[in-house]
């Protein structure tokens, strides 16, 4: 209870919306429970538009189709504009507007508030970001995770190093979210091949 105490201070999700429908076991339960899929909202037109950010929806793209080896972070002391940031690619993606590398793609925004918040514990939490990567990772390179608390994700313990290790070797595509002191703080200084700030 303390733990979650800890994290409920943010807004959790009200929700699931268009969650897998695989059988229910534990990686597909916290898929389910935890993240939101960015694209099948672009297609049912639930996100809008905005030209405002067209510029850095482009640097998002252009680290995204590079080798693979670095992910990029969006950095905003705003997690709104973060999510506005994602939200663009994932209309474009819905639309049939990006590139090869990026056409079927589906953007599976994790709900950090959420999952903490209904964590009873560190390990809990860690175990259930190890659950939605186990998921994401059989999906072949056709997911891309956003994490927009990704300093807190990569302190998960387990999980934060299972999301390392698969970025790492090339296994994971994510779109990170950090706040600039917590890049500065823990990103560019423990994982700076990893990750490419936007």
């Amino acid at each position: 209870a303390a733990f979650a105490a800890t994290y409920a201070t943010g807004s959790a999700a009200a929700g699931v919306i268009a969650p897998y429908r695989n059988a229910p076991t534990a990686a597909s339960s916290a898929v389910s429970s935890f993240t939101t899929d960015l694209t099948q909202l672009g297609r049912d037109g639930r996100l809008r538009e905005n030209l405002n950010l067209e510029g850095e929806t482009l640097r998002l793209i252009k680290v995204l189709a590079g080798n693979g080896k670095r992910q990029p972070v969006i950095v905003d002391e705003k997690g709104e504009n973060q999510d506005f940031i994602v939200e663009q690619l994932a209309i474009r993606i819905a639309n049939g507007s990006v590139d090869e590398n990026l056409a079927g793609v589906s953007i599976l925004k994790l709900e950090t508030a959420n999952l903490f918040s209904n964590a009873k514990t560190a390990a809990d939490a860690s175990a259930k970001i190890e659950s939605v990567l186990d998921k994401v990772l059989t999906s072949n390179a056709h997911t891309i995770l956003f994490v927009n608390e990704l300093t807190n994700v990569l302190d998960a313990g387990k999980g934060g190093q299972k999301l390392l290790e698969n970025v790492a070797n090339g296994k994971l595509r994510i779109i990170g979210g950090s706040s600039t002191a917590a890049y500065d703080a823990k990103i560019s200084k423990d994982a700076a091949s990893l990750f490419e700030k936007i």
